[in-house]
């Protein structure tokens, strides 16, 4: 029998503001569009109300949720200063704990078909196309490893935050142009089986997986000709205080039974992150300064813990912790600067990981268990900071205006 809970949610949230394509734009004065997104989404499904005595049944929670943040200008525009501002935050937590009774070992074949199927619902209800490529899996694509077992407590989530002050048009803009890209991003799968109680066979696994995609784009396009200065910049938005993406995957499990499957807890975070301030068109800058900059902080911190008894129970835990992060300042190769009092490139990045895996799988009373596996932790952490001017970039003449590219960069990994 499958109970237990289950909390579904697909959200699409946006916030656009544009200037479309049309007549050229001549005014006095200043122009300005603007762009403010705040997102935060929580999905939660709690199995530990159905009690110990209800049929045995998963909690199982799935969040695929879209925040942006959009500010877009299409067509020429003569002011004294035109600004693009996009600041934009998305919050997506997805939480699950499973009932007192775990999940019966033969409601699915594994967590992946249990995320699957939910996956089918969801696009059923909400006429999306949602999905993730993650798995709950062990494979090392060359016959290792394997799927893990029926879940207990399953948490999905898939999330992504986008700011974009960008104009990515042919388009013609006389006078001083900003743009001004802000992004500030939370990411968390928690899944908790600690709550399973003794069973024959039951299944105390929990399995948490988080896909986080964020941009954070400030970025004149190759056809773009702006005459003035030029200020494009992607930061951190600071929310209440808090200037860091956070990107979490918490699985806890805990059974006293038989057979726990292949993983008493799995964790997988997976996370690409751009935030770039990128010159890929012309700036006439006159006597106007030219600058880029880029900056992003991230936390990422993935645990699974398992305790497990039986005669053959299994408390493995697998830890798997795979960033991406980009933080540039760049001139492309099409990129041109004439004149100017100054070009700057600015960029620093700042990201910090911890994995942790602690498996546990003790003796029943019976004196025949066996642990297998034990505890596995991997990081993939992939992190660059760059400020640059492309190779093929041919076309930078400031004149006797000073020329800086400065990148720092801070990683951390336990």
């Amino acid at each position: 029998t499958v109970g237990g809970a289950f909390a579904i949610m697909v959200a699409d949230n946006m916030t656009d503001a544009r200037i479309g394509m049309g007549t050229a734009l001549n005014l006095a004065g200043d122009v300005n569009v603007n762009a403010n997104h705040h997102g935060d989404s929580t999905t939660s499904a709690d199995g530990t109300a159905v009690g110990t005595d209800a049929a045995v049944g998963v909690a199982l929670a799935l969040a695929f949720v879209d925040d942006t943040a959009d500010a877009s200008l299409s067509r020429d525009v003569t002011a004294d200063t035109i600004g693009l501002a996009a600041n934009g935050d998305g919050s997506s937590i997805v939480t699950s704990k499973s009932s007192a009774k775990g999940e019966d070992d033969g409601a699915a074949s594994n967590s992946d078909a249990q995320k699957d199927s939910a996956t089918t619902l969801a696009n059923s209800k909400s006429g999306k196309s949602k999905g993730t490529s993650q798995s709950a899996s062990t494979s090392d694509g060359m016959g290792g490893g394997d799927n893990v077992g029926v879940a207990a407590a399953l948490a999905l989530n898939v999330s992504d935050s986008i700011a974009d002050a960008s104009i990515t048009d042919a388009i013609t803009i006389n006078g001083d142009l900003t743009l001004a890209a802000s992004n500030n991003m939370d990411a968390k799968a928690d899944a908790d089986g600690s709550a399973t109680g003794t069973l024959a066979t039951g299944v105390g696994v929990a399995v948490a997986i988080n896909v986080a995609g964020m941009d954070n784009l400030a970025e004149l396009g190759a056809g773009a000709t702006v005459n003035g200065g030029l200020a494009a910049s992607a930061t951190m938005k600071n929310v209440n205080g808090n200037t860091a993406h956070d990107f979490d995957a918490i699985a806890v499990s805990g059974a006293s039974a038989t057979d726990t499957g292949v993983a008493g807890s799995f964790a997988l975070n997976f996370v690409d992150s751009d935030t770039t301030s990128t010159l890929s068109g012309t700036v006439n800058a006159g006597s106007d300064a030219v600058s880029l900059t880029a900056a992003s902080t991230s936390t990422s911190d993935v645990s699974a813990t398992a305790s497990a008894t039986g005669d053959t129970g299994v408390g493995a835990s697998v830890a798997i912790n795979i960033t991406d992060q980009f933080a540039s300042a760049a001139i492309a190769d099409s990129g041109v600067v004439s004149g100017g009092s100054g070009l700057t490139l600015n960029a620093t990045g700042s990201h910090e990981n911890t994995t942790l895996a602690k498996g546990g799988a003790g003796d029943n009373g019976s004196g025949g268990a066996t642990s297998v596996g034990g505890a596995f932790a991997i990081t993939v952490a992939d992190h660059v900071t760059d400020a640059s001017i492309g190779a093929n970039a041919t076309g930078i003449n400031v004149g006797a205006g000073l020329v800086s590219a400065t990148a720092t960069h801070h990683g951390k990994t336990t």
